[in-house]
């Protein structure tokens, strides 16, 4: 039995040629269902030619594939221009909303304290602080030294040995607040912060 080759013996290159047009990677294999209505739609013309009478010439088989596989290309190019079109018209992305303004504060006591800064929310005010070195097993308290008297914002139990991060919030405005005191056993200040009249920006 003869070994009958096919007449696209260029058919590699146009299907790289074909996906370099649509924009795929050349090392990458063509869906098969396109292989497959390439190879079907150049078979038909074939038959049509012979049916007709009048079958290709020799050598002619590639270049009429060639002419072929150049019109799916400029088809296929105008496909991927039209789907870029169209993911041109899809909505932006919503954009985030700014984050809050935030500010470095200062704290001068007994305690060590390693962060310690203010969050200037909508709803309110939130104190970042993350501190040791306070008794072990004492509640403290953080309060507002606010505009219209004190607000306590937030509790919390010292642990020996450990760095404490803590958050605390109140529904008192940045603009209000005039200063923050961490209170131990009997009130006793054991950190106290002045800030100033407005939020640093």
């Amino acid at each position: 039995m003869s070994d009958q080759r096919p007449e696209w013996d260029d058919e590699p290159a146009l299907l790289e040629e074909l996906g370099r047009a649509l924009g795929h990677d050349p090392d990458a294999v063509p869906p098969p269902h396109r292989v497959a209505a390439v190879r079907a739609a150049a078979a038909a013309r074939d038959a049509a030619s012979r049916d007709a009478g009048s079958p290709p010439a020799p050598g002619r088989g590639a270049s009429a594939r060639r002419v072929f596989l150049t019109g799916g290309i400029a088809a296929g190019v105008g496909g991927v221009a039209g789907y870029l079109g169209r993911r041109t018209t899809e909505p932006e992305p919503v954009a985030l909303p700014p984050a809050p303004p935030m500010e470095q504060i200062r704290f001068t006591g007994d305690a060590e304290v390693t962060t310690s800064a203010l969050v200037n929310h909508t709803w309110g005010t939130e104190l970042l602080l993350d501190l040791r070195g306070l008794t072990a097993g004492a509640t403290y308290d953080v309060v507002y030294d606010a505009r219209d008297g004190e607000v306590v914002a937030g509790s919390l139990l010292a642990v020996a040995d450990v760095v404490m991060k803590c958050r605390f919030n109140a529904a008192t405005l940045r603009a209000d607040v005039r200063g923050i005191e961490l209170r131990g056993p009997g009130g006793a200040v054991a950190l106290r912060a002045e800030l100033p009249s407005t939020p640093a920006t």
